[in-house]
């Protein structure tokens, strides 16, 4: 999530998604479908997973 941050946030877009790639099988799109043990876990309640979705539609690889 931070990658997507400085995605939509400080505008470094081709920084931030050079990082993103750079994290090979460790990216947001293996998260999406995982049944949310950090989600249950997390005392603040923050709903990872549609942050995450976001993070990977913005970042990922575009055609």
């Amino acid at each position: 999530m931070r990658y997507n941050y400085y995605f939509q946030n400080k505008g470094q877009e081709k920084y931030a998604m050079e990082k993103y790639a750079s994290l090979g099988n460790h990216r947001a799109a293996e998260c999406l479908n995982c049944p949310g043990h950090c989600e249950d876990a997390c005392q603040y309640g923050v709903l990872a997973r549609p942050m995450l979705a976001l993070a990977h539609e913005n970042l990922g690889t575009r055609s």
